[in-house]
């Protein structure tokens, strides 16, 4: 049985948090223990809409990148857009280049087919190269190909990485990066799914088609103070601040060219709230003979947004939900700013061509287990909107055969059911499969790649429970070695694209991270998969063994390699060495973590309210854990195939019977509970799906008789 932790908490701080925002105790409570409550965390728990997404020229390179497509557009450059076999590089793959396509390019595709290697090839570059293309873009990969970004370099060939992956200490010669992992990249968010990366260059793109596009502008608002005019200044770039002033100047003191406003005003578009008052406001403190030059936002807020007309910045002040989230209540001037993005955001189409593109992102961040954190949370929760009734005849025909259309979905549908078949083209080395199924528009071809990938699925699971129960007794020899701190397996059956899945089953039996390998032997190198458990970081044991490995990359949770199979035990017997000092906590020590304590009035169907503002759930963001006590066990019945295993039965709580079930817990009815019982019950409220309608139903955790009961 499980040591039940529920970490403290500052009561002080839940009261302020509930205050601030608007929230009941239960949730604030939940969201101080999980330590989500500063200001910007909670905005994407609060807010859905995507205009709350970070700005991606944030990206240092993002421009230049934007640039470079732009001035292919024009000469009628020939482009590649290479991606990776997963479901997030087959998603960021498509994304990418059906919006090339549209934009009237003349765009090529691939992806590593068979046992050919992750990552941009040296055939690909070579292959473009003679085929007369002139731009590679690679997506969900390139941070790690210096050699080959070298090799297109010296073909005159420009490769533009658009990655999530960790970097290297040498990064690759390319035209722009673009990966949230590279240092001084200056985005403030480094767990994006490459799609979510392709994503963001997709939205800068669009924006970058127009004419606002690296138009500085300054936004000019002044405001009476005491004795004086508070005048402020935000100078700005593609929607993102570069420079602001602010000036209290006494009336007809100052001529406005030797004011520090004046470099910001004077060579860039200005816009003001309010043409006519700012005018009167600009030549009460700077004299009647000077001119204001500025175009009005006023009218485009109060079309796009009527329930804003009539309103000054003062009052919009007050009522804006932007100001819940800044650590500093906010100015006029950063209304202004505010409106300023969302309509140029609205104007210039960038949230429309982000919502196009919100099926496959939701999807590929799911599949790559990305941490359900910061605005990762909105491109998933949109995501799933979008997933549940497609507008892609091939997602619709994939959606349709695991009967998930019309159906509101949770991330577990997208991990079990969508992503799983996405990801088996790849594993099984057709990739292109599931590439041609999501970008074609014909519904009788969807049909047909749609039943094609599902018998590469069916081809996948009967090949990877083949070679599960095959590797068994290496695995806990492993496990023994590695004194229960990790797993490792070579076996030569073991086909490469099944590494990934082996390795995470693994690590989920055993409990620590755990890495599989499999021989290519036309290539003379092994190939492997390295998965984590209860996010312990594993990358730096790749690291460790740099000088032992032919190539190797991934994410801290997720990682790939190859070596030359004589240096197999020098590596097994460094990776000894190196998990020492892994950090994971010994397994009987593993507390159960409760997010929060149920009394009696709090144990209402508004529960689901509490569960609902947390959702979606996954990576870094689990289901809730809530404790109730002195609970009475009834009805026990026994459910589930081959012996029964599950319990159902109802727990007396807070006045009301709640049906509940638990899962694998049969040998424990009469022994550690019974029917009638008092007991002390750790659970997730879940909603209970039969027949269309929704029930609430209380999945058990675990459970603790009381005393005397």
């Amino acid at each position: 049985m499980a040591r039940w932790q529920k970490p403290p908490i500052d009561k002080n701080r839940v009261l302020g948090i509930s205050e601030r925002f608007g929230l009941d105790l239960l949730t604030s409570t939940i969201l101080v223990r999980r330590g989500l409550d500063s200001p910007e965390e909670l905005s994407f728990f609060m807010e859905r809409h995507l205009r709350y997404l970070h700005n991606p020229f944030l990206f240092e390179d993002m421009p230049l990148a934007v640039e470079r497509v732009i001035q292919a557009k024009e000469e009628r450059e020939r482009i590649l857009v290479f991606g990776d076999r997963d479901a997030d590089g087959i998603s960021s793959t498509v994304l990418l280049t059906e919006f090339l396509e549209e934009m009237g390019m003349e765009v090529d595709w691939r992806v590593p087919m068979g046992d050919e290697q992750y990552g941009l090839s040296l055939d690909a570059v070579e292959e473009h190269a003679r085929n007369g293309g002139s731009l590679i873009i690679t997506v969900d990969c390139g941070i790690s190909s210096v050699r080959e970004i070298t090799r297109a370099a010296e073909l005159g060939l420009d490769v533009i990485v658009l990655d999530h992956h960790e970097p290297k200490e040498e990064l690759p010669p390319a035209y722009a990066i673009i990966d949230p992992k590279v240092e001084g990249a200056g985005y403030p968010f480094r767990d994006l799914a490459g799609c979510g990366v392709v994503a963001k260059f997709l939205w800068a793109l669009t924006f970058g088609l127009t004419d606002h596009f690296n138009q500085e502008v300054s936004l000019l608002n002044i405001r009476p103070g005491n004795e004086a005019y508070i005048v402020e200044v935000i100078r700005t770039e593609n929607l993102i601040e570069l420079d602001r002033v602010q000036e209290s100047i006494v009336p007809g003191m100052v001529p406005v060219d030797r004011t520090r406003i004046y470099d910001l005003i004077a060579q860039s578009p200005i816009y003001v709230y309010d043409l006519p008052l700012q005018q009167r406001l600009f030549q009460a403190t700077f004299g009647r003979g000077v001119e204001l030059q500025a175009f009005d936002l006023k009218p485009l807020v109060e079309r796009l947004y009527p329930s804003l007309k009539g309103r000054s910045l003062l009052r919009l002040k007050d009522r804006s939900r932007g100001a819940l989230y800044r650590e500093k209540p906010p100015e006029e001037i950063d209304v202004l700013f505010s409106l300023f993005q969302a309509v140029l955001m609205e104007e210039t189409g960038v949230l429309r061509s982000m919502e196009r593109v919100m099926d496959l992102v939701g999807l590929g961040t799911l599949a790559d287990l990305m941490p359900l954190r910061n605005e990762n949370r909105i491109l998933v929760r949109e995501g799933l909107v979008r997933l549940s009734d497609p507008e892609r005849p091939g997602l619709r025909a994939l959606m349709a055969r695991q009967k998930l259309l019309g159906k509101k979905l949770a991330p577990r549908d997208v991990l079990w059911q969508v992503g799983p078949v996405i990801n088996a083209s790849g594993r099984m080395g057709s990739p292109d499969v599931a590439v041609r199924l999501l970008l074609c528009r014909d519904s009788a071809e969807a049909e047909a790649l749609g039943d094609e990938l599902l018998k590469l699925n069916d081809e996948r699971k009967r090949l990877g429970e083949d070679l599960w129960q095959r590797i068994q007794p290496q695995a806990y020899e492993s496990f023994t070695r590695f004194k229960e701190k990790f797993v490792l397996v070579y076996h030569d059956a073991v086909q490469r694209g099944v590494t990934g899945i082996l390795a995470a089953r693994l690590a989920q039996k055993f409990k620590v991270p755990a890495a599989i390998l499999a021989p290519l032997e036309e290539e003379g190198r092994l190939v492997g998969s390295l998965r984590s458990f209860q996010g312990v970081g594993v990358l730096n044991l790749l690291t460790a063994c740099e000088d032992l490995l032919m190539e190797y990359g991934g994410h801290d949770f997720a990682a790939g390699f190859s070596l030359h199979p004589e240096r197999l035990e020098e590596f097994i017997e460094r990776l000894v060495e190196v998990v020492e000092d892994l950090g994971l906590p010994l397994r009987d020590e593993e507390p159960l973590i409760i997010d929060a304590e149920i009394p009696p009035s709090w144990m209402t169907p508004d529960i689901m309210k509490v569960v609902e503002f947390f959702a979606p759930y996954g990576e870094q963001n689990p289901p809730l854990r809530l404790l109730y006590r002195e609970a009475v066990v009834r009805d026990i019945q026994f459910i589930g195939r081959n012996g029964q295993p599950h319990v159902k039965f109802h727990l007396a709580m807070g006045g009301s019977l709640w049906p509940a079930v638990y899962w694998g817990a049969s040998d424990k009815v009469n022994v550690e509970f019974s029917e009638n019982d008092e007991v002390d019950v750790v659970f997730t409220p879940t909603w209970n799906t039969f027949q269309n309608q929704e029930t609430i139903q209380l999945t058990v955790v675990d459970m603790k008789r009381c005393e005397g009961s």
